[in-house]
């Protein structure tokens, strides 16, 4: 009889080789070695985890200079493996009395006018040893948790500021936790996580805490079958909340623990904007109650533009308020307005629909043409650089210097030839889109104001004319035909 099938649920090779000593014996009929061998196994193997777990956890440390006492007075450890063992919660107090019979056992086989094991007793010795200890990982327990907890809320260069190698690290520690006490260490981190949450120049460890404890959530969802967030989140306002809105974790938690998080993170909005961010994804997700998404709704709405731009929005969820702000008539909110928009760029814009980034670039042309100094110097820098830009937005800017949005045709010179370099930003074919569909919206539309259009008319051909004779801009001459076949009657 072999134990092949229990040696591949072994973990570490130490334990295998004794374990593997225990089936040779089996095999050449030595059964009071076989089953004695197991136990060796056994111990050794409990013996290893606690030195294992002494480089990280002060209580396995304290076990382990307590064996080596009892070692140096010669005595034995067996009993008291098994005991430490069960108190630390390598084993289960049931698991313990499964050992110690394995263990008493052990004592009466290996007295050679007692009688022997067979070996059927010694295969179950084999499979209990195994389950319960030899194909168990070692599983750290509280003062591992506690040295984790202060590094991970105290010491800022103890993990890089990078939410994989954080979440990498989060996986690691739920390996080697105990899974009892799992509830206990998160609990732990949020106690200290309040404090970081509370203090804003703590933003590295903010973000770590994030990242980690969703990670260590994750790891193992069925933590939600026992825990209930219900009990700790107006214990943990300030953290807590913002660690459950994730796409991931939101829906494995009660109703009454979601309503909660929504109803925390809207009253926080009007000093913290990126909750608004936070409640928005869950929105896009699907995730939300109707009524609460009309709550997110609505705080968008009534939302100052520097509170949406700041708040880790897509620019998508406030281009409206943006092209309404930069249509606006004052010139100190219509560069407020560009000064968000610059810092969005090219990709935020790029996010959002067709639509709105023709509206964009429209109201971004009308605030420059209306001497809005940002606006004209964002125009200037968007022709200058090489920064591709969404094919809809450049649209944008340059139908609005020939027709209105209503088809009526109309000019606006000032900013029309940075209008014109803008089409570079896009490629070949966006640009070659553009330029058709302006000539023939050109052709079809109404002129709003013959006499204006024509003082305007020769200013615009001057400019396109100049444009047109360049390398570069030959496309400009499309232009210059259409607008000069265009009857402003």
């Amino acid at each position: 009889m072999k134990l092949d099938e229990y040696l591949d649920r072994v973990l570490n090779a130490q334990d295998r080789v004794l374990l593997q000593e225990a089936s040779d014996c089996l095999q050449a009929g030595a059964l009071r070695a076989a089953y004695i061998t197991v136990w060796l196994a056994c111990a050794e193997s409990l013996r290893r985890k606690f030195t294992e777990a002494a480089v990280r956890d002060h209580q396995a440390a304290s076990v382990a200079r307590q064996i080596a006492d009892y070692e140096g007075q010669h005595r034995a450890v067996d009993k008291l493996l098994i005991e430490k063992a069960r108190l630390y919660g390598l084993v289960t107090d049931a698991e313990a009395t499964r050992l110690t019979h394995i263990y008493e056992n052990r004592n009466v086989f290996g007295h050679p006018y007692e009688e022997s094991p067979s070996e059927q007793l010694i295969v179950t010795a084999v499979s209990e040893v195994v389950e319960i200890v030899l194909g168990r990982p070692l599983a750290l327990r509280e003062g591992y948790l506690s040295n984790q907890s202060a590094r991970l809320s105290t010491d800022i260069t103890f993990l890089a500021d990078d939410g994989e190698v954080v979440s990498d690290y989060a996986r690691t520690v739920h390996a080697r936790t105990a899974a009892d006490c799992r509830i206990y260490f998160v609990r732990k981190l949020l106690r200290a996580n309040e404090a970081i949450f509370a203090d804003p120049s703590l933003d590295v460890l903010q973000r770590r805490s994030v990242w980690f404890l969703r990670a260590f959530l994750l790891e193992d969802t069925s933590v939600f079958d026992v825990w209930d967030p219900v009990e700790d989140l107006p214990d943990h306002p300030l953290a807590l909340p913002g660690i459950l809105a994730d796409r991931q974790l939101f829906p494995l938690v009660s109703a009454h623990a979601r309503d909660i998080v929504v109803n925390v993170l809207l009253q926080r909005t009007s000093t913290e904007p990126t909750m608004l961010a936070l409640l928005y994804s869950l929105e896009q997700d699907g995730l939300l109650l109707p009524r609460h998404s009309q709550l997110v709704a609505a705080n968008i709405s009534s939302a100052g533009l520097s509170r949406l731009a700041s708040s880790g929005l897509p620019l998508a969820a406030w281009a409206e308020r943006l092209t309404t702000e930069l249509s606006y008539k004052t010139w100190d909110v219509q560069n407020a307005a560009v000064a968000h928009l610059t810092r969005a760029g090219s990709q935020q814009v790029a996010e959002t629909d067709a639509e709105q980034q023709i509206a964009i670039g429209r109201a971004l042309l009308a605030a420059a043409d209306g001497t809005a100094y940002r606006a004209i110097n964002l125009i200037a820098e968007i022709a200058a650089s090489e920064t591709v830009w969404p094919t809809s937005f450049v649209e944008g800017l340059v139908m609005e210097c020939f027709v209105h949005e209503d088809g009526a045709v109309r000019l606006k010179t000032d900013q029309l030839g940075q209008a014109i370099r803008c089409l570079h930003r896009v490629g070949d074919q966006g640009r070659r889109a553009i330029v058709e569909k302006t000539c023939n919206l050109l052709t079809i539309g109404l002129v709003r104001n013959p006499e204006r259009f024509e003082r305007d008319r020769a200013i615009a051909l001057e400019q396109l004319d100049v444009l047109a004779r360049t390398g570069d801009y030959g496309f400009a001459a499309e232009l210059v035909e259409a607008l000069t076949a265009k009857d402003a009657t």
